[in-house]
């Protein structure tokens, strides 16, 4: 920690003599990344035509245009990038597999789908603009300009940053600044079925999509289907996966300030490996919460960024892009590795609830940066707090002192994993050890909680432990902490559990809490050993934790409740019928209402 700490002191340092040295550079370049960008996000039309009977095929999907304008968005960096059809027109997707044939039709009534529409945004890093221009026979000349801004490009991107905080200008600047090709995206606004996207992206675990963005009750998207690209396909099964990951991060070191009002003070260091080739921008993943202060490599030099902000939320608070687009100022070389060095701060990300000195989590896996899907680093995190408060992490506390009127200690966790997570507050600790067995750690607030409830949250938390292990493998971590959050979910974490708070103090739900301690410290297997390619098979976590959980439930509870099992796999099968959530009922709570389960009915299952 002392040297990577001492290199982000360097960069400091390094930072104010480029901003002093660089000033006039930047303001004489015309060539700098975030000229690019804002080019990019000005939508100026350069070509207008109208367009007769034209087709356009992108992998399963085809597109005619009937009758209508094409507008042709002025290119950037030499590269095309945009156009928009208005008319009358018609898309056609035949999904290649027959289980995405049966999705497909769960949300539009047909296996195929043959839609009409009346307007198309396209956005494009591929040879789009250049196949419609010859069709239209338009010179395509890479520095034509345009003065007039298309503002069916405007309302698209700005709509699709409110409702699904996707920012598709940072998705085609990647590409342009990296020089890949191969994006290609459709927001459709079609005559029956509202407006949808067709979306290939070469840089994804399943390249081609078709997708609604829809709010229901907390979820902000439909997948009609998803699929690889057709040369990936015997048949209706795809025969290889090539990989989409550009680069490692093997281990990251975290520095996190936190603040008895929730606001928090970051710097992360991310070793970062280039994997098959060269690196120019990097797409990492960080909260919409946060707010992203500087970005540099170990030299010191500025990484321009882009973390843009959906505002007019219609009354709701402002937020940012699910993505922080990267762009290095010096390429990282294939197997080579460099530091990145992140700075953030956020008065959103943790919110107090005051008279139990606790503290709400508003995103539990990407309150600090990362790459890729699921993809597993070691990790030493430091954590400053208030000296009246006790934090507990993910991993092993290795050190713990006083500075600054601080209390600090420092976690690492060395065995590779997806997420870290801590929880802090007014915490009162109880331990559950058995000889043999790791012990379970408990930390929960001491209103309306006793060592009575801690010790039986513990003892649930140890014997479910114990059982899994009899039934699946040896538990891969040393120990395992159980804290009490302010909310009704829970979330387990490699060695570390989020469990609502109805856990520590309502005895009488008996079964249903039995069922969810189990759930949670199931993941240990179902999530953080046994993980998940794509939404295809995320069911393998959550449906294994959820059958596991019931299970634990009847093994602890077989003298009180007989056939618990069976009466919660009826639970389930009406909660998957869109019948309301029965299982509330039985357990003495209040009946969900239907609302609660629309949009997730039961989707495919691959095995």
């Amino acid at each position: 920690m002392k040297t990577k700490l001492s290199a982000f002191l360097f960069i400091l340092f390094c930072a104010n003599l480029c901003l002093i040295l660089g000033q006039e550079s930047q303001n004489s370049d015309e060539s700098r990344p975030w000229q690019w960008y804002r080019d990019i996000k000005s939508y100026r039309i350069a070509h207008s035509s109208s367009a007769n009977n034209l087709k356009l095929v992108r992998e399963a999907a085809s597109f005619e245009f009937k009758s209508g304008k094409i507008d042709i968005i002025e290119p950037v960096r030499g590269r095309y990038h945009a156009a928009v059809f208005e008319g009358q027109g018609v898309i056609r997707l035949d999904p290649p597999s027959r289980i995405e044939k049966d999705q497909l039709k769960k949300f539009t009534g047909e296996e195929k789908l043959e839609e009409e529409f009346e307007r198309v945004v396209l956005r494009f890093t591929d040879d789009t603009a250049e196949e419609l221009m010859t069709a239209l026979g338009i010179e395509s000349p890479s520095d034509a300009k345009g003065t007039q801004e298309s503002a069916h490009c405007r309302e698209s991107r700005d709509r699709i940053m409110k409702q699904h905080f996707r920012n598709i200008d940072s998705r085609v600047f990647s590409d342009i600044v990296s020089e890949e090709k191969g994006y290609f995206f459709a927001d459709i606004a079609s005559k029956t079925k509202g407006k949808f996207v067709f979306e290939v992206d070469p840089d994804s675990r399943e390249e081609v999509s078709l997708k609604q963005f829809k709010r229901t009750y907390g979820e902000f998207i439909d997948l009609w289907c998803s699929f690889h690209l057709a040369d990936q396909y015997e048949g209706d099964q795809p025969v290889h996966d090539k990989p989409v990951d550009i680069i490692d991060i093997p281990s990251f070191e975290l520095d996190l300030t936190l603040e008895k009002n929730g606001n928090i003070q970051a710097s992360v260091i991310l070793d970062c490996v280039a994997l098959d080739k060269s690196v120019t921008a990097i797409p990492f993943t960080i909260s919409r919460l946060v707010e992203v202060e500087d970005v540099r490599d170990d030299q010191g030099r500025p990484c321009f960024f882009v973390h843009e902000t959906a505002r007019d939320r219609a009354g709701e608070p402002p937020l940012k892009q699910k993505e922080l687009v990267v762009v290095l100022p010096v390429p990282i070389q294939k197997n080579e590795k460099r530091m990145l060095f992140f700075t953030y701060r956020s008065n959103k990300l943790l919110k107090e609830v005051g008279y139990e000195k606790q503290y709400s989590f508003r995103d539990t896996t990407s309150w600090y940066p990362s790459y890729g899907y699921l993809k597993r680093s070691a990790s030493k995190m430091t954590y400053r707090i208030p000296p009246d408060l006790t934090l507990v992490s993910v991993g092993r506390k290795t050190k713990e002192w006083e500075e600054a009127g601080k209390k600090c200690s420092t976690w690492e966790q060395n065995i590779p994993v997806a997420f870290v997570c801590f929880n802090f507050g007014d915490l009162r600790h109880y331990r559950v050890s058995q000889k043999g067995l790791p012990p379970v750690d408990i930390y929960a607030g001491g209103f309306q909680i006793d060592d009575t409830r801690r010790h039986n949250v513990g003892a649930d938390v140890f014997n479910s432990l114990n059982y899994f292990q009899q039934l699946f493998s040896p538990y891969p971590f040393p120990s395992i902490i159980a804290t009490e959050i302010p909310w009704s979910h829970g979330q387990g974490f490699p060695g570390f559990l989020h469990l609502g708070n109805f856990s520590f103090r309502d005895e009488i739900y008996s079964g249903i809490n039995e069922a969810f301690k189990g759930h949670e410290v199931s993941h240990q297997w179902w999530g953080h050993i046994v993980g998940w390619e794509t939404y295809h098979d995320q069911w393998l976590s959550e449906g294994f934790a959820e059958y596991s959980g019931a299970l634990y439930a009847q093994m602890v509870l077989a003298d009180k409740k007989k056939k618990l099992l069976m009466k919660m796999v009826e639970d389930w099968k009406d909660d998957i019928l869109n019948r309301g959530s029965r299982a509330f009922v039985r357990y003495g709570l209040p009946k969900l209402p239907k609302r609660f389960t629309m949009g997730s009915e039961s989707g495919p299952i691959w095995l």
